[in-house]
């Protein structure tokens, strides 16, 4: 998605919010939101979560498209995926947590809070028995790679998605203490 619509992401966000499976951190600065960090322990069912709930995503899709309708080929493929998925039962990747998304404020940027956010995840993830957090970053943008990197991230494999875009993917083990 080029520009998601308001909709989608509270749509997202909320199902993030309410999924059992799903982690929404924040850090804060004197009260104000400096970013956040959003993970799902069974990210191999995510969107079978989402076809699940399909018609609230319905309405922001729509208004996604009409803002964006070049979008339309990707996201009938997605819901072609969602589809198929739903009648599959959900399976826990190898206890695999998934960093889907991180975000802090530019204001607040070279600050620590993304690192903090990784780590808040980390430890999340291992007070659950995950064994890995993964992450996919564009194999264009060098900056978030590094950053994962820097973090104890190591690479793991580069891939394209369904939509022909180059991703690498990046693992950092959970050990047990």
């Amino acid at each position: 998605w080029a520009d998601p619509a308001p909709a989608f992401l509270r749509n997202f966000y909320s199902l993030v919010l309410r999924d059992l499976e799903g982690w929404l951190l924040v850090s804060d600065c004197q009260g104000r939101l400096a970013g956040f960090v959003a993970g799902f322990s069974d990210p191999s069912g995510l969107l079978q979560r989402i076809a699940v709930r399909r018609l609230r995503f319905f309405s922001s899709v729509v208004a996604c498209l009409v803002g964006h309708p070049i979008q339309l080929p990707g996201l009938l493929r997605d819901a072609r995926k969602a589809t198929c998925l739903r009648g599959q039962t959900a399976a826990c990747d190898d206890a695999v947590c998934e960093l889907v998304t991180i975000a802090v404020e530019p204001q607040f940027r070279r600050q620590g809070h993304g690192r903090a956010l990784v780590r808040s995840l980390f430890e999340a993830a291992k007070s659950h028995q995950m064994r890995q957090l993964r992450v996919c970053v564009d194999v264009h943008d060098r900056g978030m790679g590094c950053f994962y990197q820097r973090l104890g991230f190591m690479p793991f494999r580069a891939f394209t998605t369904s939509e022909g875009r180059w991703m690498d993917e990046y693992v950092l083990a959970i050990q047990a203490d």
